[in-house]
C-alpha cells in the first residue's frame, strides 16, 4: 500500500515507520514499511511517500478502504494498493 499526504518531509522522524506500523496493524499483519521522501522531477518539493507491506492481499484492501481520504493532522491521506512487482524491485516512483 502507498500512503501519500500523510506526513510532510519535516515530520519524517525515527519514530515514524513504527507509529506507522501501528496504526495499519489494525488492518493486518504489517511485514514492512517503507518512508521514502521523493522529490518531484527539478521542482524543490519533497513529497513523502510511506509503503505498507502486510502479509495478505486482502488487509491491504482492508486498510486502503479504511485510510484513502481519512484525515490525519488536518491533512487528507491519500491510500493505494503499490504495484509489488515494482516495490520488491525498490522502484518507487509511480
Amino acid at each position: 500500500m502507498l500512503l501519500n499526504n500523510m506526513v510532510g518531509v519535516d515530520e519524517v522522524d525515527e519514530d515514524l515507520e513504527a507509529e506507522v506500523s501501528e496504526e495499519c496493524s489494525k488492518y493486518g499483519v504489517v511485514t514492512r514499511v517503507l518512508v521514502h521522501c521523493d522529490t518531484q522531477g527539478y521542482q524543490s518539493d519533497v513529497s513523502v511517500k510511506i509503503f505498507v507491506q502486510f502479509s495478505h492481499p486482502s488487509e491491504t484492501l482492508a486498510a486502503v478502504a479504511s485510510l484513502n481520504g481519512r484525515y490525519f493532522a488536518g491533512r487528507s491521506i491519500s491510500a493505494q494498493v503499490y504495484d509489488q512487482t515494482l516495490f520488491n524491485n525498490s522502484d518507487l516512483s509511480h
